[in-house]
């Protein structure tokens, strides 16, 4: 059904959601044939437990996304629309409190956010997002500050066991992040653009974190001043601080491989991923590779 919904026109994207609400557990929404009319039929798809919204292009407001979303009780991932609006506008009447929290789907587990994600709807609204949730992604997100990143983070972050975080985000600076692995101590894999990050990370991780998949971005945007060692990397696995580390993907921005020294580092870090995986099987393909952004 997807080649179709994704030529469709946006009536028939509706009349096809409105006659497989009944079946339906996965929905890609489409970029253009995806209208205001197709999200009263989306509520009535009350089996779905995956919704993927991130290729809309038309601009919705956060309230009638949680509208639809209310219903969709058994709804496990959400990706956001790009697209979204910045909140709805202050009403007569509501200057003088903040707005109700929307209901989020109860078992949700993964959220995507991205696009018109602004400090208000980090404070009011998502860190009421339910108990359930383990994967949090936030990226392309150019309205969000440090502060209040960091405060959603405390909030969800001991029940977090994936997160991404990754540019453009440009109200964030460079070791702004750094204490995320204190902020969630159960996280099993982290990407992080190391715009946002410095070797000081490695160091403010309390022993024993469980983190086992590392990847490292790194946007064409960034700094002289935006660079993790390997060195550092290798000190927290030897130190005990991420014993279970098993994986490493690093972006070539990085430069991990440029010189001499960087290269011990690199291989001196595969070694000790490689030792830790012989001593306590985890599962993970032990290694270092170097991603071409």
């Amino acid at each position: 059904m997807g080649e179709l919904v994704h030529n469709s026109s946006k009536s028939l994207t509706a009349r096809l959601l409105g006659r497989l609400k009944g079946n339906l557990e996965i929905f890609v929404a489409p970029q253009a044939s995806f209208a205001v009319n197709s999200f009263a039929a989306l509520s009535k798809c009350v089996k779905l437990k995956e919704l993927d919204l991130s290729l809309i292009s038309a601009s919705i407001s956060n309230k009638q996304l949680f509208q639809t979303l209310r219903p969709l009780t058994s709804l496990e991932t959400l990706y956001f629309p790009r697209s979204s609006r910045l909140p709805d506008p202050v009403r007569k009447g509501e200057e003088n409190g903040p707005p109700e929290p929307y209901h989020w789907p109860p078992q949700l587990s993964a959220l995507h956010l991205a696009g018109g994600i602004d400090d208000q709807f980090l404070e009011r609204q998502l860190v009421h997002a339910p108990v359930s949730l383990r994967r949090l992604s936030i990226q392309h997100c150019p309205l969000t500050h440090a502060s209040f990143l960091l405060a959603t983070l405390q909030a969800l972050g001991p029940r977090l066991t994936h997160l991404t975080i990754r540019h453009p985000m440009s109200q964030l600076q460079v070791g702004i992040l750094d204490s995320l692995l204190l902020l969630c101590p159960h996280l099993l894999a982290l990407r992080i653009s190391a715009d946002f990050i410095s070797n000081e990370m490695f160091e403010l991780i309390a022993q024993g974190h469980p983190l086992r998949i590392l990847d490292l971005d790194c946007s064409p945007q960034a700094s002289a001043d935006v660079g993790v060692d390997a060195g550092s990397v290798v000190d927290a696995v030897q130190g005990g601080k991420l014993a279970d580390l098993r994986s490493v993907r690093v972006s070539v921005r990085l430069a991990w491989s440029a010189g001499e020294g960087s290269r011990r580092e690199v291989g001196a870090l595969v070694r000790a991923l490689e030792e830790g995986e012989r001593g306590r099987a985890l599962g993970v393909r032990a290694g270092v590779w170097v991603m071409n952004d």
